[in-house]
């Protein structure tokens, strides 16, 4: 789970996409959209994602 978050803060950071740290595992919809790149469409399928599938647990989750 540490690693999954490192992961994805990194490579925000390295992007220049970083504006806020999320949990991709407990966020809410408006705070997925607080991630540039992340709309309302986006954030969404990220949640019914995790009510389907439980948490994300690794980086390759995140492609599904």
């Amino acid at each position: 789970m540490k690693k999954l978050l490192l992961a994805l803060v990194m490579l925000f950071a390295l992007s220049g996409l970083a504006l806020a740290v999320v949990n991709i595992n407990t966020a809410t919809k408006e705070e997925l959209m607080t991630v540039k790149g992340i709309g309302e469409k986006r954030a969404q399928e990220i949640i019914e994602y995790r009510k389907k599938n439980g948490n994300f647990k690794s980086v390759d989750d995140l492609e599904k």
